[in-house]
């Protein structure tokens, strides 16, 4: 299979919802796409049982060879290292080696970082900041 046909995974940890969708290299629409509520009292483990059931589902649904996975964090992370280093509204998470943890289960490369800097290169390359040589988000 070609790489342009290998699936991208978007897994997003936020406070308040976990979302993960899949997609196509190339293409600007999600094959599918699942968002869940945070449970009250959730902590990073259940956090990511939630992840991963709802990964599992999109996967299936795809039917596809999964190629990358890319996390967006709803708090500080060292996206260098791959390594969530807290959540502020979510307890457990901290200094979590969330590249490493993800590229052990899923056998392809990760990259995680914090929303914020991911809802700007989403900004840059597909949104309203394309073509701009400089902007603030």
């Amino acid at each position: 299979m070609a790489t342009q046909d290998l699936l991208l995974l978007a897994l997003d940890f936020g406070g308040t919802k976990l979302s993960a969708a899949v997609a196509v290299r190339g293409e600007r629409h999600w094959l599918a796409h699942r968002r869940v509520p945070a449970p009250p009292g959730s902590n990073a483990q259940k956090d990511m049982e939630t992840m991963l059931a709802l990964t599992q589902d999109l996967l299936t649904t795809a039917a596809r060879p999964l190629g990358a996975v890319g996390v967006s964090f709803g708090g500080p992370v060292d996206a260098a290292q791959g390594l969530v280093l807290l959540s502020h509204h979510v307890p457990g998470w901290e200094r979590t080696p969330l590249q490493q943890w993800l590229e052990e289960r899923f056998g392809v490369p990760v990259a995680v970082d914090n929303d914020a800097n991911v809802a700007a290169l989403g900004e840059r390359y597909l949104g309203t900041a394309q073509n701009v040589e400089d902007f603030i988000y």
